[in-house]
């Protein structure tokens, strides 16, 4: 039997996970998860690629506020502060944004050492991403692409063991981490119910070297995209990983029995 091992959302894009015990899944994704992200001068979102310090960066949702901690620094915000709207650039994608508050642009800016604004998604219709190498097109979060991530307990295991070293799962920032008794069994998962919400397959996920980046230390490790590209390199790159998105909304939770209702 498959459960469900643990749950993530990450309220502001490429800072780190808040783990939690329940989450909503809704049509563009868990509630609270990648509504805010920072922009540069140039209104394109800022990248734990270029900007690797984002990993270390710490958000957290407590009611109707948001708390973030930069390198030991804390500020609070509430959710629902807006300044004036804007339009910013996901990759492909443009979406109209909201500016949080020019407080907390400066704080973030200063100790970034880089002008940066902090922006929320204006509503869930913002942001439709249309991908054509696959032909879909959906309405999403900030998050790069698509609404949910789910990787395999067996999956990650599997990659220790070549390495012959623990590997942390949040390299590769999942919402979802699965029990499963093989690896990259979840690569065949096409319709999944968890708990009242039923989850269907979009892609595998092609990753980049922000895999390499140790998202506690902040150290960087290539022998994890030598290694994988070693047996998960295929046509478009290392894939590790699954994107779904929603078919059926609800809650999901800790623990929660996952049934494989269709596999191809």
């Amino acid at each position: 039997m498959h459960t469900v091992d643990h749950l993530y959302i990450y309220p502001i894009k490429g800072f780190s996970p808040h783990e939690v015990v329940s989450a909503y899944a809704g049509d563009i994704g868990f509630n609270g998860d990648r509504r805010f992200m920072l922009v540069d001068d140039d209104n394109t979102f800022v990248t734990a690629r270029t900007l690797h310090q984002l990993l270390q960066c710490k958000s957290e949702i407590n009611d109707a506020q948001i708390t973030i901690d930069v390198q030991n620094n804390r500020q609070t915000f509430d959710i629902k502060d807006n300044g004036p709207s804007m339009v910013a650039r996901i990759w492909d994608d443009y979406t109209r944004v909201q500016i949080v508050n020019e407080d907390i642009n400066t704080w973030l800016s200063e100790r970034f050492d880089k002008r940066v604004n902090l922006v929320k998604m204006a509503d869930d219709s913002a942001r439709v991403h249309e991908s054509k190498n696959i032909d879909i097109t959906l309405n999403v979060t900030l998050a790069d692409a698509y609404p949910f991530q789910i990787l395999g307990t067996e999956s990650i295991n599997h990659l220790a063991k070549l390495l012959q070293h623990t590997v942390n799962p949040l390299r590769f920032r999942p919402n979802i981490i699965v029990s499963t008794t093989k690896a990259h069994e979840e690569d065949q998962w096409k319709i999944l119910r968890i708990g009242e919400v039923v989850l269907e397959r979009v892609k595998t996920c092609v990753r980049c070297n922000i895999i390499n980046i140790d998202p506690l230390s902040g150290a960087s490790d290539s022998a994890i995209s030598k290694t994988l590209a070693g047996y998960r390199n295929f046509n478009k790159g290392i894939e590790f990983g699954v994107y779904f998105k929603v078919k059926q909304k609800g809650t999901i939770r800790q623990n929660d029995e996952v049934e494989v209702m269709d596999v191809g």
